[in-house]
């Protein structure tokens, strides 16, 4: 993640106690201001299924395609990690999904029966 950076501007003759660059006697200093939006974000959940904003990408897991998901609270659902580029995470409930099998379940026929 690329943190976000601010830019504080200072006219001549104006105090700071913040050093930075100058250009034509104005005064720059950039500043760290935290994290972007984190890697892998549950952005949606619905009767039907969750949404995932992956980076630039949206997908979505139909709760008849991934049924671990089902009767879980939306809190666990939400507690998502990226350890790697194509592997998602959730710590709460220990279910590991691979992406690819996100973006074609068809090619990943094993479903895991949810008992009663």
């Amino acid at each position: 993640m690329t943190p976000k950076t601010k830019l504080e501007l200072t006219w001549p003759g104006e105090k700071s106690a913040r050093r930075g660059a100058s250009f034509w006697g104005m005064k720059m200093r950039y500043e760290t201001l935290g994290t972007d939006i984190p890697p892998a974000e549950v952005t949606n959940v619905s009767q039907h299924g969750f949404w995932i904003l992956l980076e630039a990408e949206e997908l979505f897991l139909p709760f008849a395609e991934f049924p671990w998901f089902r009767d879980v609270a939306i809190g666990k659902i939400l507690h998502i990690e990226l350890p790697s580029p194509n592997h998602l995470y959730w710590p709460e409930l220990d279910i590991d999904l691979a992406v690819e099998s996100i973006r074609h379940p068809e090619r990943f026929p094993l479903v895991s029966q949810v008992g009663p």
